[in-house]
């Protein structure tokens, strides 16, 4: 089981987690942001509805926190997701489904970034996130 880690000197870290629920056109995701002590910075918390594959809720919680950070104007922010596909698919991109222009929004928003890294964590190291996500799975909208 692995825990949390701290980002480097002068970066944040941004977890996403997402939960899904039975055959449920549904999902709850979260994104928890923390700075290089550890410090909480801020949460957002949202339900969207007509998505039901992991690759896909794990891809809008990706996108969502970028719009986020973005709006922060940070510079220096580290993206952890695990679901590895979506890693792989940021970075070769060849696709025509809506998961792939989903994919297409965060590359394009990834260019907004300084020095921005995506990542795979083991969801055991993301725990407060998925937790969050599972609040926000019973939500009506967003919530920061």
């Amino acid at each position: 089981m692995k825990k949390w880690g701290r980002p480097l000197e002068g970066w944040i870290k941004i977890n996403v987690g997402y939960i899904g629920q039975g055959n449920t056109e549904n999902i709850g995701v979260a994104c928890i942001a923390r700075d290089d002590i550890g410090r909480f910075l801020g949460a957002r918390s949202f339900n969207y509805r007509g998505y039901t594959q992991i690759r896909e809720a794990e891809v809008v919680g990706l996108r969502d926190a970028l719009v986020w950070m973005e709006k922060w104007r940070t510079t220096n922010c580290i993206f952890e997701l695990d679901v590895k596909l979506v890693l792989k698919v940021i970075y070769n991109n060849k696709g025509r489904s809506n998961f792939h222009s989903i994919i297409d929004d965060c590359v394009s928003l990834l260019q907004y970034f300084e020095n921005v890294l995506v990542v795979h964590e083991y969801r055991s190291s993301n725990n407060v996130a998925h937790m969050s996500a599972r609040v926000a799975f019973s939500m009506t909208g967003h919530m920061e």
